[in-house]
């Protein structure tokens, strides 16, 4: 058995320095608006992934007054105890698990997998395709170090093969040369993560149809369907075909870094067709489906549901909660508890978050 045991939080957001004590099953974190309970579940979020889910800039993730922060947590797995640390000062990232520095991100990410559920979630279908994409890195990137990899040095080659367009010069026997070496390297890559994307979706895409289909009771059936922005089988050729375009603008136009995907209920694209109701049972249905994918993969998974409860009347949230039951240990920031049902209430654990969690230390 695998669970987060303890949390200390020192500058974090509102804290200066509290401790936390959770339990392995369900933990339900409950007070009133802007008094820390999300700042408590973006630290354990952090602790999986080392980035918030709320923000890229760390400054943002100190707190006022202060000029670093600085969380360290106790797991327990197997009746061992480890000990996990992640901190930031003067600019720099610091990863720590067992006392040993961690210099690379995929060396840290994927100890156990992290699902977090949000109200921001709807952003997937309605949002940009940049917040789909990253969301595609981060769920791969928690299953598959190789990926995170051939990610990181992809947009290293992009940027150096943008730079190199930026200011082209078709005379300059050199820079094409540089160009050709680029365009090699980006293909090199690209294949790499089309292919693990497309193998990610087609895995995943039985979980989320039979989420969907139990928490809308039969009436909704949701797949993903993945729009790769080169076709895996012609990837080398369509990226090689268009390097005149790329000159022209100057930037990169082919490749996974312009990658999509869609979501269609019930053989209809949910951007354009299903209801808000829809697009929430829609995004609920594809992170249900990513916890029981992890689960089947693995035993330490962390599930984060921020503020979800406030978007679901009583039947829904109890649906949910009777699906992820058994998924892993499972963190609730809500306001009330009055719509949770007695029998999930008598299996958490009650945190109760005010202001003066913020004071303490």
């Amino acid at each position: 058995m695998f669970y987060l045991d303890s949390i200390k939080l020192i500058n974090f957001r509102c804290y200066r320095s509290n401790e936390f004590q959770f339990s392995p099953n369900i933990n339900i974190i409950i007070g009133e608006n802007a008094v820390g309970k999300t700042s408590l579940v973006e630290a354990i979020y952090c602790l999986g992934l080392i980035k918030s889910y709320k923000t890229f800039n760390d400054v943002l993730l100190v707190k006022e007054g202060f000029d670093f922060y600085n969380v360290k947590a106790n797991f327990i797995e197997n009746e061992q105890n480890i000990d996990f640390m992640i901190s930031y000062n003067d600019k720099k990232r610091k990863m720590v698990r067992n006392n040993q520095v961690i210099k690379k991100q995929s060396e840290y990410i994927g100890y156990f997998q992290v699902v977090m559920f949000s109200p921001d979630d709807i952003e997937l279908i309605k949002g940009t395709p940049s917040i789909r994409r990253r969301f595609m890195d981060t769920y791969i990137g928690q299953l598959d170090k190789e990926y995170l990899e051939n990610l990181s040095l992809y947009k290293k080659i992009l940027k150096s093969r943008n730079e190199i367009l930026k200011d082209f010069d078709p005379n300059n026997k050199k820079i094409r040369a540089l160009l050709e070496i680029y365009t090699d390297k980006l293909i090199e890559y690209a294949k790499k993560i089309v292919g693990r994307r497309l193998l990610f979706f087609k895995e995943l895409n039985p979980y989320i149809e039979s989420q969907s289909l139990a928490i809308s009771k039969n009436k909704e059936k949701l797949r993903i369907n993945y729009l790769a922005n080169s076709n895996i089988i012609n990837i080398e050729k369509e990226i090689r075909g268009n390097i005149n375009n790329d000159i022209f603008a100057r930037t990169t136009t082919l490749g996974p870094h312009k990658d999509d995907f869609e979501f269609i209920v019930n053989d209809r694209n949910a951007c354009e067709y299903a209801s808000q109701g829809q697009q929430r049972t829609a995004t609920l249905s594809l992170k249900l489906g990513l916890a029981a994918k992890f689960k089947d993969i693995t035993s330490k998974v962390i599930i984060i549901l921020d503020d979800v409860f406030s978007e679901l009347d009583k039947s829904r949230k109890n649906s949910v909660m009777e699906l992820l039951i058994g998924k892993g240990q499972i963190f609730i920031t809500t306001t009330s508890i009055k719509d949770i049902d007695i029998n999930i209430l008598n299996l958490s654990k009650l945190i109760e978050i005010n202001k003066e969690n913020e004071k303490n230390g």
